[in-house]
């Protein structure tokens, strides 16, 4: 009777050891984004300020920071890249493709595009981030789909002004990027089947 208890209660604590173990991981995750993520919108805050820009940047990057939150995207392992490519990405968008203004009917097909694509594909969260289960999966992907529309929404209210027009090339390029994503995660879950058949 004593040795059934001694293992019950080994067995108890391996398993809240593993839950801490398993805590103590997914926190550290997170305060390592926080301050990735911190650290690089001070860079691109800078950046944006020192040219004249830092409105239509603000506008842009609530934008897809309420659509990445939740239905995630391209994710790079090292600092440097993400902060490059994230440079890039804004700098295209208010430099280059707010100067293309489309027709308001072609913008909302494309943003209406744009969101059943987000709500096929998303969510697509890092490899490095904890797994959701399939109740947290679909939760995220009925937020995903509502914050598309809810962003498409506000983009065709203020198209006629130059938040508009960023406003709707950040959700065409997010799109893009977001099937990217999906496409080198496909990628990689077949390189691992292959690896196992092997």
């Amino acid at each position: 009777m004593h040795m059934k208890m001694d293992k019950f209660e080994t067995s108890a604590q391996t398993g809240t050891d593993g839950l801490m173990k398993k805590n103590i991981i997914f926190l550290s995750y997170v305060i390592k984004c926080y301050l990735y993520d911190l650290s690089k919108l001070f860079l691109l805050i800078a950046t944006f300020t020192y040219l004249n820009l830092l409105d239509q940047f603000l506008y842009c990057y609530l934008l897809l920071l309420k659509l990445r939150t939740l239905a995630g995207g391209l994710h790079f392992r090292k600092y440097i890249s993400c902060l490059l490519f994230s440079m890039a990405f804004f700098l295209c968008i208010i430099k280059v493709l707010a100067n293309i203004k489309p027709a308001l009917s072609l913008c909302t097909v494309t943003l209406f595009l744009c969101t059943i694509i987000i709500c096929i594909l998303g969510p697509i969260h890092s490899s490095s981030k904890p797994s959701l289960d399939s109740k947290h999966r679909m939760h995220f992907k009925k937020d995903g789909t509502m914050a598309a529309a809810y962003c498409s929404a506000l983009t065709l209210v203020l198209y006629h002004t130059e938040y508009g027009v960023a406003g709707f090339w950040t959700i065409i390029l997010y799109t893009l990027q977001l099937i990217a994503a999906y496409l080198q995660k496909k990628r990689g879950e077949n390189h691992v089947q292959k690896t196992v058949q092997t």
